[in-house]
Order: C-alpha cells, then sequence, then structure tokens
C-alpha cells in the first residue's frame, strides 16, 4: 500500500504545519485529516495532489482522526472540489455531536460567528 504525506500550513501554531496523508484506495485516493480552513492550506493541498499525479476529483474518502479544528475544517473545501465520502470515528463524534451532520453544523456555526464567509472565496 502506497501513501503520501501532504503538508498544510498552520499559521499562528508552534508547529507550523499539519499532516495530511494520501492513501490509494481501491476506487481513487482517500486522504487521512483535511487540515485548517485557510487559503493557504487549500492551496498547498491541491498543490500536493497535483505534484502527486492526482486531480481533487479523484479523492474518494476523507478520513478524520478527530475533531481538532486543524484536522477536519478543510474538509468542506474538500467537499466542493470533490465528492468524497467522510469518516470520522463514532466516539469522537459523541464527545461533540449525535452525527457527523450535528458535527458540521457546529463547525460551520462556529467559523460564521468568527466571520467566515458562507462560501470559499479568497480573502482579500
Amino acid at each position: 500500500m502506497a501513501f503520501f504525506r501532504i503538508s498544510l500550513p498552520l499559521p499562528g501554531m508552534e508547529l507550523g504545519h499539519v499532516n495530511v496523508y494520501v492513501v490509494k484506495c481501491s476506487d481513487g485516493y482517500g486522504l487521512i485529516d483535511a487540515g485548517l480552513a485557510t487559503y493557504d492550506a487549500a492551496l498547498s493541498l491541491l498543490r500536493g495532489l497535483k505534484s502527486l499525479g492526482i486531480k481533487p476529483s479523484e479523492i474518494t474518502k476523507v478520513f478524520i482522526t478527530h475533531y481538532h479544528a486543524d484536522h477536519i475544517t478543510l474538509a468542506q473545501f474538500i467537499a466542493e472540489v470533490a465528492s468524497p465520502d467522510f469518516y470520522i470515528g463514532e466516539g469522537e463524534v459523541s464527545e461533540v455531536a449525535t452525527s457527523f451532520e450535528d458535527l458540521a453544523r457546529l463547525y460551520a456555526e462556529e467559523y460564521r460567528r468568527h466571520g467566515a464567509r458562507r462560501r470559499w472565496q479568497r480573502p482579500s
């Protein structure tokens, strides 16, 4: 089984980056974690995929390891450029929500509360 690492920028954090892993699946490619929802992270993800010869449309699965913002919030962008199935452990979801849909709604509300735009847009 082949897998690859794409490092995405993590602004304002000591570590400075978060890793997203790409793994070959029977029906395309899977991502392990999504990254933080920033323009630079989205661009880095797309560039990383391109360097591997992978089109965003070939992403068929996204596996979220845990619900920290730097591992999950870029999922909305990924959903817009691909049509993957999303997976997160039942234990992780039950910590904060009753379902993945509820979890996604909670994150969306939190980001809107902090001024995030409804649609993905490049910052001015």
